[in-house]
């Protein structure tokens, strides 16, 4: 299903998480993307959680309710986090790439991690939406030549 064609109305993504006893050794957390608007629930996954497990979940649930949001365009900056989303014209400039609807639907807005298990961030007061962490986009550089006979011609 092209994501530009999704319209299901107000689908929303929700991570949900329980511990478990597992005996002596205490308890273990597992976690579950479900959709608030439908009965569908992801697979379980286990995990720590801040990005071990919920993200995956988190994931989930989103590639249920916005199929394809894997390739919105992430914000790459650190401090534009919350600058994008404040600003009328830069956010109106990153969310013109969305399909249509999405955003009215509570698409994710995408930022690239600072580390590697970075946790997805929830919806809160100054954010309406989830922040999910995405890996860096490819370098656009090419590659450099390693051999020393192009390297002095």
């Amino acid at each position: 299903m092209s994501a530009t064609n999704w319209t299901r109305p107000h689908t929303t993504p929700r991570p949900c998480s329980r511990s478990r006893s597992t005996g002596r050794r205490g308890e273990k957390q597992e976690f579950r993307g479900g959709c608030l608007a439908c009965q569908w629930e992801g697979p379980v996954h286990c995990g720590e959680g801040f990005g071990d497990g919920d993200n995956e979940s988190v994931e989930e649930a989103h590639d249920h309710a916005f199929p394809g949001w894997r390739t919105l365009p992430p914000i790459t900056k650190a401090e534009d986090r919350w600058a994008v989303p404040r600003s009328r014209s830069r956010w109106t400039q990153l969310t013109a790439q969305y399909p249509a609807g999405w955003i009215d639907q509570g698409a994710p807005v995408l930022a690239c991690r600072r580390y590697r298990r970075e946790a997805h961030a929830p919806p809160h007061a100054g954010r309406p939406r989830y922040e999910l962490h995405t890996p860096w986009p490819p370098s656009s550089q090419g590659k450099r030549p390693t051999d020393q006979g192009t390297l002095f011609r």
